[in-house]
């Protein structure tokens, strides 16, 4: 298998799997050639495509846009639930801490990404538990949101 980073042993390697032509002409002058042709699109497809194009786009920025107010209404809310009383903002601050380790992936996965809680706190009181997972989501709430703006994508215009 030759080396993915040497351009010519893939080529070469690629030569010897596949017949290579100049020209769509030369390849139909084949004896290799299977004889089909790909029938025209229908008329008025590129405006089809177009108006496809601009809808799922559209489409793509509105439930980016759902999740960021799911998102939102969820650290607010955490905002009632926020104690100062005993070993909560502790845990609250540790629970923040452990976000930073979790992967979040791409901008489709980030859609249907739900929190799930970390159990930790074994031995921790009530309360530094609450915290914990408040501070997790929380931070995942707002490590979602900065992750989501990079996921609205231009759409194009309608087509004319």
């Amino acid at each position: 298998m030759p080396d993915r980073s040497d351009a010519g042993a893939v080529e070469k390697r690629l030569a010897e799997l596949l017949e290579q032509f100049d020209s769509p002409r030369a390849a139909e002058a084949s004896r290799a050639w299977n004889g089909r042709r790909r029938e025209p699109f229908p008329e008025g497809y590129e405006k089809t495509l177009a108006a496809y194009e601009s809808w799922k786009a559209t489409r793509t920025n509105a439930a980016v846009q759902k999740r960021m107010d799911e998102a939102i209404e969820e650290a607010a809310r955490l905002a009632d639930r926020v104690r100062t009383d005993s070993e909560y903002p502790e845990g609250f601050a540790a629970g923040l801490e452990k976000v930073r380790d979790l992967s979040f992936g791409d901008c489709p996965s980030l859609l249907t990404r739900s929190f799930s809680p970390s159990s930790s706190g074994g031995g921790k009181s009530s309360d530094w538990r609450r915290g914990y997972e408040d501070g997790q989501r929380l931070g995942f709430d707002l490590e979602l949101l900065r992750r989501l703006r990079d996921c609205f994508v231009p759409v194009p215009p309608p087509p004319g």
